[in-house]
């Protein structure tokens, strides 16, 4: 749900990076129509502080195989890095909310959170 209101905050992406994978910027995985990769992130309610998180990004070809689905953020096609992180930052829009507690339930309810 995208805020109704630009008053209700958004919470931030502060810094991200894949996993297992060096230069993530520059991976390309071997079938795009079917990959997984796991990425850090970090969170905040301002680009100041933030809360770390494991998000498992793949496809849905990829999802399919999974036994564990939780922490996924499902992208139609791995097109490159900065396809995964407009992914993501679309995905923050559902989790918008007047208070950083607000905003982690609902990040946490998403992805896999460091306090979980």
């Amino acid at each position: 749900m995208k805020p109704d209101s630009p008053d209700i905050p958004k919470p931030v992406l502060n810094w991200a990076d894949g996993i297992d994978i060096e230069n993530i910027e520059d991976w390309v995985p071997d079938d795009p129509a079917n990959a997984s990769v796991w990425i850090a992130v970090t969170i905040g309610p301002d680009s100041t502080c933030g809360h770390d998180f494991q998000i498992h990004v793949c496809t849905p070809n990829a999802a399919r195989n999974l036994q564990d689905k939780k922490g996924l953020l499902i992208v139609p096609y791995y097109e490159n890095w900065a396809s995964v992180l407009e992914a993501l930052d679309r995905g923050l829009d559902e989790c918008c909310g007047f208070t950083w507690d607000e905003m982690c339930a609902k990040l946490a309810k998403r992805f896999l959170w460091e306090y979980q």
